[in-house]
């Protein structure tokens, strides 16, 4: 995604004014677990999600990265 200068709208609460912030938005979709973990650990992404279990200890000791937990409501274990 590409920004559009000309979007100057935001909501009130966000107390900002004029176009966004960033000027590119790049997603890449790659479905292998341990292929977004090794393109974390190189620094290719900026971010990833669903981060397996078996990484978390990694990357809770690697001072790079800040893991940030996102509650998730309806899911049945």
């Amino acid at each position: 995604m590409v920004r559009n200068d000309k979007y100057d709208w935001s909501p009130p609460a966000l107390n900002y004014k004029g176009p966004p912030r960033i000027a590119s938005l790049t997603f890449q979709i790659v479905p292998n677990a341990q292929s977004r973990f090794s393109q974390l650990m190189t620094g290719q992404p900026e971010g990833m999600n669903q981060t397996p279990g078996v990484y978390w200890n990694s990357l809770k000791s690697n001072s790079k990265f800040e893991q940030l937990p996102v509650p998730v409501s309806g899911l049945m274990l």
